[in-house]
């Protein structure tokens, strides 16, 4: 112990020595260097992960714009392989063959996942995509097929009744009916900053189409039927958007094209229609209209509503006349004119400005 004088008992002196002092002021400034340097550490490892999953979500962001262009891009056939189709068979078998073989693409893709997953993983596994069926869920897929048949009909019988010009240019207000239907039936709420890019982005493919818009008394049967696709591919669009929220891809083009199928078959064969092309090239459209225009065009597209809403899908496809005129430069030699360029810009510019609104519904809805 240490008396008042600072002496303990035995007298001798407890000050601390000055070797004592310069020990405790040696390991305190080790101990603040090794405090410094596990802080530094740790803020690189901290900007190091950040950086990555920037990076990440730049790359992630992209690839669904990707698969949108090349959904775009194989839709943009649809019409075309369409049409050809129709010189060996009916509108209605040509969407029957379309469904059908489809159908059986899809489930004959299906179980061949299944057997791989069996042979290389545990049952949990496999059942993992056993979903749980609800009356919703089945209604939802029934208004996706009906909307998916009634919308092909009408639009591979517009083309028949009226141009091909009029049927593309009346199919391409499917973003009205989407915007529309999206506020009746979805709640979503769109601000005039979206409304003006909707407007910018459907003048600019009605730029492409007036040009080649012919307006007669014999067409205009064509011309109506050509809108009433353009509403039941906004109808498709909707009850996609909501099924890609629980079902995955390949499920829900089951559903797309089951259903029209099994509706089909009796209408056509109560009507006495040849169900099936007798010519070589009749089967050869077919195939070009279910594996490009269907399975990949209309997959991609299914798999993008699991990224984007479908007023925003909707708009976006305005861009597939302007990715029709170009295939049509390399295939047809067909000169993109400077309204085709004007017409292009406009669309870009409309999608633009729908995005950057879409970004502030979700902030004030937020």
């Amino acid at each position: 112990m240490i008396n008042q004088t600072g002496l303990n008992p035995h007298g001798v002196n407890q000050e601390p020595s000055q070797k004592l002092l310069e020990d405790i002021n040696r390991q305190i400034t080790e101990a603040t260097n090794l405090s410094n340097q596990v802080t530094t550490e740790w803020r690189y490892r901290q900007f190091n992960r950040l950086e990555s999953e920037e990076e990440e979500t730049k790359n992630t962001n992209i690839w669904p714009v990707v698969f949108l262009v090349i959904a775009i891009s194989a839709l943009s056939f649809s019409a075309i392989f369409t049409r050809l189709s129709q010189d060996y068979i009916g509108a209605g078998a040509t969407v029957f063959n379309r469904c059908l073989f489809s159908t059986i693409a899809l489930c004959s893709w299906q179980m061949i996942v299944m057997s791989l997953q069996r042979s290389r993983t545990t049952e949990e596994n496999v059942n993992a995509n056993n979903y749980d069926y609800t009356i919703a869920d089945i209604a939802k897929f029934i208004g996706l097929g009906v909307s998916f048949v009634l919308c092909s009909i009408f639009w591979a019988w517009s083309l028949t009744q009226t141009s091909v010009a009029n049927s593309n240019l009346l199919h391409n207000l499917t973003p009205i009916f989407t915007v529309l239907g999206a506020w009746l039936f979805l709640q979503q709420q769109f601000n005039k900053r979206y409304i003006l890019g909707l407007v910018i982005a459907i003048g600019g493919t009605f730029v492409i189409g007036m040009q080649d818009l012919h307006l007669s008394a014999s067409s205009l049967i064509g011309d109506l039927a050509a809108l009433l696709s353009a509403g039941f591919y906004a109808g498709q669009y909707l009850f996609t958007e909501r099924l890609a929220k629980k079902f995955d891809t390949s499920t829900i083009m089951v559903g797309m094209t089951g259903v029209p199928a099994i509706l089909l078959t009796p209408a056509l064969l109560l009507a006495g229609d040849q169900l099936f092309p007798s010519a070589t090239m009749g089967w050869v459209w077919i195939a070009c209209i279910v594996l490009i225009s269907q399975i990949l065009g209309q997959g991609l597209l299914a798999r993008s509503l699991k990224r984007f809403s479908s007023s925003f899908i909707a708009i976006f496809m305005l861009l597939e006349p302007f990715f029709t005129a170009i295939f049509a430069f390399f295939i047809f030699s067909e000169q993109l004119s400077l309204t085709n360029w004007v017409a292009f810009l406009l669309v870009l510019a409309g999608i633009y400005v729908v995005k950057s609104a879409s970004k502030t519904l979700e902030t004030v809805e937020a």
